[in-house]
């Protein structure tokens, strides 16, 4: 049976490569796309008769209302700091590295509810606007990688971790 006391309202802290992203702006948005591929055989046409995983797709979206560099360091992806300019840029080619991004429920008492991203890029375009009449906050997606050092002993790799596991 269900209970209210499972119902979750309210944004999270974001922390990136251990750097405290700062203050959200629509909150945070996990999608997960399961990549499977369907068997059909003609006599039951179109419908499928087996399934196979191919692959898992997570992204995390966020809007940034905080425009300061060293956040912006950590969420554009060939941001590098030097002193105290920003440059963007990276030659083509280049290796991401990937970091921890960890989701913390503000109102959350404990980590029960964090949600772990063991290796996230970032993705996507970042658009900064400055204009007179709107807010200086800029969009952020992650993408999820495998991160083979969190594996199971199946060897199983791991993009994502609802939780923290207790200790035992």
């Amino acid at each position: 049976m269900g209970s209210i006391s499972n119902l979750r309202l309210g944004q999270c802290d974001i922390t990136y490569n251990n750097v405290p992203i700062g203050h959200t702006k629509g909150g945070v948005e996990i999608t997960i796309k399961n990549d499977v591929t369907e068997v059909t055989v003609d006599k039951y046409g179109s419908t499928p008769v087996r399934a196979f995983h191919k692959g898992t797709r997570i992204e995390i979206k966020t809007t940034l209302s905080e425009y300061e560099f060293t956040q912006m360091e950590q969420v554009i992806n060939a941001a590098t700091k030097s002193g105290s300019i920003l440059k963007i840029g990276k030659i083509a080619g280049t290796e991401l590295d990937g970091a921890e991004l960890l989701l913390h429920p503000s109102n959350a008492g404990d980590t029960s509810t964090d949600v772990t991203v063991f290796k996230a890029i970032i993705i996507g375009d970042t658009k900064i606007p400055f204009q007179v009449d709107q807010e200086t906050v800029y969009d952020v997606t992650w993408l999820a990688l495998v991160s083979l050092d969190d594996a199971d002993e199946d060897g199983n790799g791991f993009l994502i971790q609802f939780g923290v596991p207790s200790e035992e």
